[in-house]
């Protein structure tokens, strides 16, 4: 039977929540696809991978984000259909946590996809639907060696070697890429998200840990990221915690009616989700930013220097004018090595923007 619904949502990490938390989440949130999208297959990034052994971590990626491989339950409560698993912490418990979370997965009659390991593929079929999983190098995936994933470079991937869409299935491309915490795709995203839309009906993007724009172009649906659908802090050395704030909580979910294999219907519901406050309400000035980048992101002359300001201020001034704060709070740190380290910190920042600058030709 063809699959005629879908509904992306975004990331989801299960790593470092009590029981209760989960529990009254997932059963708010059950209530709520069910009621609001009950015939729909539904569709998410699991970043953190179910494991067994929660000791036994890849030293060489880090943060980690793992979570017991009971918590599947919850998953499934969620009414997940398909588990997009080719990311950057697919393999934050090496290969036995890969294993573990197939197994998981697939016991709860979850699909999973993103990794060529076991039963699992980076490419998958769900009735009409194909499913084709993509990582960033630039994701830092800290992926052993010899193990499968789809691994490229922006500027490598070639797409002259897929196949062209047709309306005997609807192919989706999961792409695991962009820079974390930028509210805009990269100019080289867009060139390539552009590229892909002759061989896929969707694109869905997802790593950024943020909301950024979504658009439709030659009749394909283009994610770009669909920020954290429901991630809890990720703990950090020395009991610290990196604490999403605002923005971080921002999401959307994106239902999808497919006819004849392609996106016909598309409605974007923005909310406010994060682990003990699901289903809020979003902040009517985020919403503002993203319709306003949904309105830049179709033309490159109105993108391109908004990216720019961008780029500069989130990448640069931003960064100095904390330092300088926290100079003026702490006038003790300055010395002659602090300044080396922030001029070499800002010439770094500087040369980022201007590589991206130079390596942004036209996307479309």
């Amino acid at each position: 039977m063809s699959i005629n619904e879908l509904l992306f949502m975004g990331d989801i990490s299960l790593s470092d929540l009590d029981l209760d938390t989960l529990k009254s989440d997932a059963s708010s949130l059950s209530f709520y696809f069910e009621k609001k999208f009950p015939e729909s297959h539904l569709i998410a990034n699991i970043e953190s991978p179910l494991c067994k052994n929660l000791s036994n971590i890849n030293k060489s990626k880090f943060p980690r984000v793992p979570s017991l491989d009971s918590n599947v339950r919850f998953l499934k409560k969620f009414n997940l259909d398909t588990a997009i698993i080719g990311n950057n912490h697919v393999f934050d418990c090496l290969e036995e946590g890969v294993k573990s979370t197939i197994d998981a997965l697939y016991a709860s009659d979850i699909n999973a996809v993103g990794v060529n390991y076991d039963q699992v593929n980076s490419s998958l079929k769900v009735n009409n639907l194909i499913f084709d999983c993509y990582v960033s190098k630039q994701t830092n995936p800290s992926i052993p060696f010899d193990s499968k994933v789809n691994l490229f470079f922006l500027e490598d991937l070639d797409t002259s070697l897929l196949p062209v869409k047709d309306s005997k299935s609807t192919r989706i491309a999961s792409i695991h890429w962009g820079v974390e915490f930028s509210l805009l795709p990269t100019p080289s995203q867009i060139r390539l998200a552009r590229e892909l839309s002759n061989s896929y009906d969707i694109i869905y993007g997802h790593h950024p840990h943020v909301l950024q724009p979504h658009e439709i172009y030659n009749n394909s649906f283009i994610i770009y990221s669909a920020g954290n659908f429901y991630f809890n802090d990720v703990s950090l050395e020395g009991n610290k915690k990196l604490q999403w704030k605002g923005i971080n909580k921002t999401t959307a979910l994106y239902f999808v009616k497919l006819k004849n294999n392609s996106p016909y219907h598309i409605s974007c519901i923005y909310i406010n989700n994060s682990p003990s406050n699901v289903l809020a309400k979003i902040n009517p000035v985020y919403k503002l930013l993203y319709l306003f980048m949904l309105k830049i992101v179709k033309y490159q002359v109105l993108y391109f220097p908004v990216y720019l300001i961008y780029s500069i201020y989130s990448g640069f001034i931003k960064h100095v004018f904390n330092k300088i704060f926290f100079i003026i709070l702490n006038p003790r740190v300055l010395s002659f090595s602090f300044v080396i380290k922030l001029t070499s910190t800002a010439f770094r920042h500087i040369s980022s923007i201007i590589k991206q600058i130079l390596s942004s030709d036209k996307y479309g």
